[in-house]
């Protein structure tokens, strides 16, 4: 995701505002995300490709799930 994304993405989670397109009126959100990844958040944070605020944000609890070929009795 682009940086200016990001940081547009990382509005919205602090202030819980939103902008339709074509509005001035900012509406007022309650969301919650789940965000996913195949790479590690923190090298993507050390190669300046997210931000490291947006990081600490998404970082509220994470949560590890091995993938399925280490889950072999997962698959029906």
């Amino acid at each position: 995701m682009p940086l200016d994304v990001q940081a547009k993405l990382l509005r919205v989670l602090q202030e819980g505002e939103i902008k339709a397109v074509g509005t001035e009126k900012a509406r007022k959100i309650n969301v919650r995300i789940i965000a996913a990844s195949s790479t590690s958040l923190m090298n993507m944070v050390k190669q300046q490709k997210l931000r490291e605020d947006l990081y600490y944000r998404l970082y509220v609890y994470p949560i590890q799930i091995p993938s399925l070929s280490n889950r072999r009795g997962d698959i029906p």
